[in-house]
């Protein structure tokens, strides 16, 4: 399925990044710590860019580098939840009840799921968010 297949092409390269970028700020070796061998992952293997030269390959690279600054450690999780919900979000534009939509309605559900674990006031306030937007979203053909 190529929703799944983007769908995990796109964690593999989020968290090669963050990987890559805390590497560079602790002066670790990235290389060994870097998952796959796909364009986003050569590049940041070989490039010293601030953006590891993948502003034309991986449309993210500016968000995640923006994030990667953040003090706050929850605030940080919820700045790359939003990412994947957006990019969720994005992936699905073009269907409307699909297994795709499904498929990014169980992902966002499984985050919901964590949140709720971690703080059940802000967990409700993520799952109703999740509720509005799907309602949003939901086109019926005429």
């Amino acid at each position: 399925n190529a929703f799944v297949r983007t769908w995990f092409e796109f964690q593999l390269n989020l968290h090669n990044v963050l990987t890559a970028v805390s590497c560079r700020k602790y002066g670790m070796d990235i290389e060994a710590q870097l998952v796959g061998d796909n364009e986003v992952s050569q590049a940041l293997r070989t490039s010293s860019a601030r953006d590891f030269n993948l502003s034309g390959i991986f449309p993210a690279i500016e968000s995640i580098l923006r994030m990667s600054d953040e003090k706050d450690l929850l605030v940080k999780e919820k700045k790359i939840d939003r990412l994947q919900w957006d990019f969720l979000d994005e992936l699905c534009t073009d269907y409307y009840f699909s297994i795709e939509v499904l498929l990014a309605y169980l992902v966002k559900l499984q985050s919901v799921e964590r949140w709720l674990k971690l703080d059940a006031q802000k967990g409700e306030e993520i799952f109703r968010e999740l509720i509005r937007s799907m309602k949003e979203n939901v086109k019926i053909n005429e």
